[in-house]
């Protein structure tokens, strides 16, 4: 095979080169998005680029998505909507705005799993990993009146989530 690649014409190297790369997309795909044709990898990050007041039980809602593989977080809505069973890991991270109080909480099914405080100038944060099935809700809500500081380059309130191990039924 090496010889007769060596030896084609630029049109049929390009060719071989072309299939190749279609085997190596096909190969990606069926790993990204497994043999069942559900997606294999869920990631999203996102953050708070502006101050938020929250009242008790407002889900927070986000308004710089930077990683959303798998599309399935709405930061129009703050919720992530699982779209594959599986055990997922989240990351909650706060920062209140100075001389005041945040707590948040973590939910699943309107359940709360975990909560973050914080006050003034320092920051709360939580991860928990759960198993989580296909088309369950998970968000972020305040428990209390909450006030979160967010700047332009200042990131310090964060929702993070990805998918460790899919359930494949």
């Amino acid at each position: 095979m090496y010889v007769c690649l060596f030896v084609a014409t630029a049109v049929e190297r390009k060719m071989a080169s072309f299939q190749l790369g279609v085997l190596f997309a096909g190969l990606f795909l069926l790993i990204l998005w497994g043999p069942s044709g559900a997606c294999m990898y869920v990631a999203f990050s996102a953050g708070l680029s502006d101050n938020v007041k929250l009242q008790a039980n407002d889900k927070l809602r986000y308004d710089r998505v930077t990683t959303n593989v798998g599309s399935a977080l709405n930061a129009t809505t703050g919720m992530f909507t699982c779209p594959q069973s599986g055990l997922y890991q989240f990351h909650v991270h706060a920062f209140p705005i100075r001389g005041l109080r945040l707590w948040m909480s973590l939910y699943l099914k309107d359940i709360p799993i975990i909560s973050v405080y914080a006050e003034s100038q320092s920051s709360g944060g939580h991860s928990v990993v759960v198993f989580v099935n296909k088309g369950d809700t998970v968000y972020v809500a305040a428990k209390v009146p909450s006030k979160m500081y967010g700047g332009s380059n200042d990131i310090y309130t964060t929702f993070t989530g990805y998918l460790i191990s899919p359930y494949l039924n």
